[in-house]
């Protein structure tokens, strides 16, 4: 198993890590406690960084799990979670397959962070899914579009352990010199097409991660002809916007700084560029390319007390707005807050949340692709 404190950080293929100044100021950009801190010269405090949590096999569960560098030039590396007693009495042999990216406002968290191990690992069982779960580069170090590309080079590989899938993908996309080479990777024999039902490709991601997962899920429909995910699970979604909407005028007022914070965490996600929170990034209401949504079906996960909740009822409407030709479900629970499902992984809700996303993926229509 790979030491995850020493994974190397290497320069990204396009952009370059942000070099920090010799001097370092003690003035705070944004203060997120008790998750992480910024500075005025583009430092980050990642606060209460907990031991990561060792890949192994659960025996109360019966998932498995191992992590993989994918890319060694970036150190972008994956956990990936195997329901192998399930496998094993599998009448059809074939699983889903779920790609996860986690959330912590761009800037901090990890998919081997205890409380991400213990969601997925209970998600794998309850989808009966392999859930491959990505380790992107973080800003300020790495800002936006950093964590994009890296998990949209991990689907690339995801998909390489189908030669038809993969050899679709590249008859289809748009402009082949764009993309980066994958067949040379290392693949991982549990993503083996034999175990694997590619026509069940799932995206998903909380947070932060759910707006990465939508930013893949958009592009693989800008860049490729065809459909190379089946569906899209957004928990939590992070998407803002300039003008406040629905409850978010009172909402914000809980704590300290209001959309105003908001408005910094994309300053600092977008580090050294130009950033507002009604880019496209952040506000898919403002992205004249969301008719092109790469996928045949988004489950929408909300929660009632949550301040991005009106956010997640306004990107539902923008995408029936849009002309996109998919379905979307939404599904809320009730008192709760952002992120419950982390903070009380084993609440009576967090299980309906499990249950939701249980039933989305068990209906999934796995059409051919490609």
């Amino acid at each position: 198993m790979m030491e995850h404190q020493t994974k190397p950080k290497m320069e990204h293929q396009t952009k370059s890590k942000i070099n920090r100044t010799d001097n370092p100021s003690d003035e705070i950009f944004a203060d997120y406690s008790p998750t992480f801190r910024v500075y005025k010269d583009g430092r980050v405090d990642r606060l209460n960084v907990t031991k990561p949590k060792p890949a192994s096999l659960d025996r109360k569960t019966g998932v498995d799990s191992k992590d993989m560098v994918i890319f060694p030039e970036t150190g972008v590396s994956v956990r990936i979670f195997n329901p192998i007693q399930i496998f094993q009495s599998s009448t059809s042999g074939k699983m889903p397959l779920i790609m996860y990216c986690h959330g912590s406002g761009f800037c901090s968290g990890s998919t081997f962070s205890p409380v991400y191990h213990y969601f997925l690992n209970r998600l794998a069982l309850e989808t009966r899914s392999i859930i491959v779960s990505v380790e992107y580069r973080k800003a300020t170090e790495y800002p936006l579009p950093v964590a994009y590309d890296d998990c949209w080079d991990a689907l690339l590989w995801i998909i390489s352990h189908d030669p038809n899938i993969y050899s679709g993908y590249l008859k289809s996309v748009k402009n082949p010199t764009k993309q980066i080479n994958v067949t040379h990777l290392t693949k991982e024999p549990w993503l083996e097409s034999g175990r694997v039902d590619f026509n069940r490709l799932f995206l998903s991601g909380d947070s932060s991660g759910a707006n990465v997962a939508h930013q893949v899920t958009l592009r693989a429909g800008v860049e490729v002809n065809k459909t190379i995910i089946n569906d899209l699970i957004l928990i939590q979604p992070f998407f803002w916007g300039k003008v406040p909407i629905g409850n978010e005028v009172i909402n914000c007022r809980r704590g300290p700084g209001g959309a105003a914070l908001a408005e910094k965490l994309w300053e600092a996600a977008r580090w050294g560029s130009p950033a507002s929170v009604d880019d496209p990034w952040m506000n898919p209401a403002k992205d004249p390319t969301l008719s092109s949504l790469g996928c045949r079906r988004v489950l929408l996960c909300l929660a009632e007390k949550d301040v991005l909740r009106d956010r997640g009822l306004l990107y539902e409407n923008a995408l029936k707005k849009s002309g996109w030709l998919g379905d979307v479900k939404v599904e809320e629970i009730k008192g709760e807050d952002h992120v419950f499902h982390l903070i009380k992984p084993s609440s009576p809700k967090t299980l309906e949340l499990m249950r939701q996303i249980q039933d989305f993926v068990n209906c999934s229509n796995p059409e051919s692709k490609l």
